[in-house]
């Protein structure tokens, strides 16, 4: 991959990130009513096209086979969600313990706690029309999206073809319409990762940059989330009998989904087009390293900084003043995101290692001839 639209990429991963944070701390620290980033779901579908390119690319480079494809998928996963998972289920009893009525009532989620372990370290708490919250820690449910995302692609790919479809079919069943319904999403994603997905025109790309980032912008900038959900679902329940009282979770705004889905994957190629075109290389910069170094914790900022922003404002005191205190948690919980990731997302080739040993033993023995 061209290296500064590789650098472009981490850019664009880590700004996700952040956005989801933001948008986090001030639902939690500054209530609903005065939340002042209200584009996390956005972010979201960003990480969704994101991922489906990536590990497209991935696996075509890099010639994956089947059983490379999965332990570099779940060694990926497991690094850092194994560790938010125990991490999560430690500070929301602290906290909760600490101050109770620092968490708001939907962000606790503390009964039921096996059922909640088992569906978060399996990924099945977003099947069909269950919502199993992991815990307080809200972010998680797209990771039950992704990782399906990962095995049906791995399907795809790995599969024998005389079997492909029926097995993607049962995936499908086994998954349910709430999880499959924004498959497409990622697997746009996938296919924007061909040689022949762009123009040639600089001036082309350049017009359809100028008017995706402004359609993007709009879409941001004037609540297009809320509009074109009201309006898209509406249509669309009504032509296909839905009930409104259906679960779809987080999945219920996936008409704006895809249009701002589109509008994203069309401004991806141009960008990387026009990136394409520099003649110097961005990667040399000063602020590439700083880039580099932010998107390589994207994952860990992701999954660690809900639990840690609820635990610190129940930790922190409410007897000082509010802009002090929102500065304590905010720095508390970014000192805390960095080095956590130093034990989780940055050793996951440790992780792999191991997964790759334990893979292998566990084939052996399947394998293994009785005597």
């Amino acid at each position: 991959m061209n290296k500064n639209f590789s650098l472009y990429l981490d850019l664009v991963r880590f700004l996700a990130a952040l956005v989801v944070l933001l948008h986090h701390l001030s639902d939690l620290l500054f209530s609903s009513d005065m939340r002042i980033f209200n584009i996390g779901h956005e972010a979201v579908v960003v990480f969704f096209v994101l991922s489906g390119y990536v590990i497209s690319y991935s696996a075509k480079v890099k010639d994956y086979g089947c059983k490379e494809y999965f332990i570099a998928r779940f060694s990926r996963i497991y690094s850092v969600a194994i560790p938010a998972i125990i991490l999560t289920i430690i500070l929301d009893y602290i906290g909760t313990t600490i101050c109770r009525h620092c968490y708001q009532d939907i962000y606790v989620a503390l009964d039921y706690p096996v059922i909640r372990l088992l569906a978060s370290i399996t990924f099945t708490g977003e099947l069909w029309f269950i919502s199993i919250l992991s815990f307080s820690n809200i972010p998680f449910w797209s990771i039950h999206y992704e990782v399906f995302f990962y095995v049906f692609f791995g399907a795809m790919l790995y599969t024998e073809k005389k079997y492909r479809f029926a097995v993607l079919i049962l995936l499908l069943l086994v998954a349910g319409p709430k999880v499959a319904i924004l498959l497409p999403l990622w697997l746009f994603g996938a296919y924007l990762y061909r040689p022949d997905n762009y123009f040639k025109s600089p001036i082309v790309n350049f017009i359809l940059w100028i008017a995706t980032s402004f359609l993007l912008f709009s879409l941001f900038a004037f609540n297009g989330k809320s509009f074109i959900t009201g309006y898209g679902n509406e249509m669309l329940y009504g032509v296909l009998g839905f009930s409104e009282s259906l679960n779809l979770a987080a999945s219920k705004y996936f008409v704006f989904d895809y249009v701002f889905g589109l509008i994203f994957g069309l401004n991806l190629i141009v960008s990387k087009s026009l990136i394409e075109s520099f003649s110097f290389d961005l990667d040399k910069a000063k602020v590439a390293k700083v880039i580099r170094y932010l998107a390589n914790r994207t994952f860990s900022i992701y999954l660690f900084h809900f639990p840690l922003i609820g635990f610190f404002n129940a930790l922190v005191p409410h007897d000082i003043e509010d802009n002090l205190r929102w500065s304590f948690i905010i720095i508390l919980t970014i000192i805390s995101i960095f080095t956590l990731s130093r034990y989780t997302e940055q050793r996951k080739h440790f992780y792999s290692k191991w997964l790759r040993i334990g893979f292998e033993k566990v084939t052996f023995q399947i394998s293994k001839p009785k005597i």
